[in-house]
């Protein structure tokens, strides 16, 4: 089935606003932006996500992906999800940097990735759980 995963403005303006009323905000912006979709056999739900966002000294948001590798571990925030792939060059750049194995022309392979990680599970999407 489709799902239509909404955050944004809409998400930030609803921390706090009653389900219901949330929703008729989200029914209302959907038909704003496309008024041919018939949205009479949607179903409508809201949930909340605690941020995890890094630190900034001055308190503000970060602008960009950011990690730290520290201690064998690393630690990702994406800040938002448009900036996921460019977090994950940057984390495989960081990985690429502590494997051994490469081509014969040099380049790291993926299976040497692979061989510092375990394959990482998929987590059920909330609306399937």
């Amino acid at each position: 089935k489709p799902v239509w995963y909404l955050g944004g403005e809409l998400a930030e303006s609803g921390v706090g606003v009653p389900d219901d009323e949330l929703i008729d905000r989200a029914k209302r912006l959907i038909t704003d932006l496309f008024p041919w979709v018939d949205l009479s056999g949607a179903q409508w739900g809201c949930f909340a996500i605690d941020r995890a966002e890094a630190k900034m000294a001055d308190g503000s948001r970060p602008d960009g992906a950011l990690f730290i590798a520290e201690d064998g571990y690393i630690a990702a925030w994406p800040t938002k999800l448009t900036l996921t792939p460019a977090l994950a060059d940057s984390v495989l750049a960081e990985l690429a940097g502590n494997v051994t194995k490469k081509r014969s022309d040099g380049a790291h392979t993926l299976d040497a990735l692979a061989q510092l990680l375990p394959k990482a599970t998929l987590a059920k999407a909330h609306w399937d759980r």
